[in-house]
């Protein structure tokens, strides 16, 4: 079953190395607060997305995880 979906534009405060396919980023939501965020890492030929960068203000489509937490990038 689905998480539940959220979106939302946030700036993007912190990036950690791609584990698991996925690069993690901490962001921050005016309505929602902080959010921890997962987005697939880029293939070089199947990139549908680019990746977040640093102090990027992103209109964000999110899918929730497991108890609300991280929310996934959607795209």
């Amino acid at each position: 079953m689905p998480g539940p979906r959220l979106q939302t534009t946030a700036f993007v405060l912190t990036r950690r190395p791609a584990k698991d396919g996925y690069l993690a980023h901490g962001a921050f939501s005016a309505e929602h607060g902080a959010l921890h965020l997962m987005q697939r890492a880029p293939r070089a030929a199947a990139a549908q997305l680019p990746p977040l960068d640093l102090f990027d203000a992103a209109a964000l489509d999110l899918q929730g995880g497991r108890g609300g937490r991280p929310w996934f990038v959607r795209g």
